[in-house]
């Protein structure tokens, strides 16, 4: 079975759940293709893919809702960062900003009528920006499922982005592939 995934979805989400699924699936092996671009299923021959954004709208594949996209801003714990007060947003912008791909912080701020006032470092991928926040590299904007045990302090909730979320798309949910479409629906 073939999944396609994008790669910190895979390095953050999918791989520490792994042995879970291979643990009472030990009949399918999972073939794993971290990749930002979309899959052709029958071209690159790809079973099942999760995709994040706004819900897929192609009559032709199947497809199920994993997560909303709930927004956190995270870093490592310090002090300075915490305190008794829920931080705002406006709080947020005085520190180093970590953004990945996506760019949530642009639209955060940009929604809010805020602007950056310390340093923003860029990432192309959410894993890294993750990495950097855990390093004490700044403030990192990214999805709560990826969070699991990581060494990171919800600093901020972003507001919900509509129906942005994880959505598992597949052609056709027989036998291994409906196995394994359950199995990640149940995560």
């Amino acid at each position: 079975m073939t999944l396609s995934v994008p790669p910190s979805f895979a390095a953050k989400w999918l791989v520490p759940r792994l042995p879970e699924f291979e643990a009472r699936h030990p009949d399918i092996d999972l073939r794993v293709v971290a990749e930002e671009s979309l899959a052709d299923f029958k071209r690159d021959g790809i079973d099942i893919a999760i995709r994040q954004g706004r819900k897929p709208q192609d009559g032709r594949l199947n497809c199920a809702l994993l997560s909303l996209v709930d927004l956190v801003a995270v870093a490592r714990p310090e002090p300075a960062l915490t305190g008794e007060d829920p931080l705002k947003l406006a709080d947020l912008t005085q520190h180093t900003l970590i953004q990945d791909g996506h760019r949530h912080w642009d639209h955060m701020l940009r929604q809010e009528g805020l602007t950056a006032t310390g340093r923003v470092l860029q990432f192309n991928q959410t894993a890294l920006a993750m990495d950097a926040a855990v390093n004490g590299q700044g403030i990192a904007l990214v999805p709560r499922m990826f969070l699991g045990s990581q060494p990171l302090e919800i600093l901020w909730q972003a507001p919900r982005l509509g129906d942005q979320g994880f959505y598992v798309l597949w052609p056709s949910a027989q036998g291994r592939a409906k196995t394994v479409v359950d199995w990640l629906l149940r995560q």
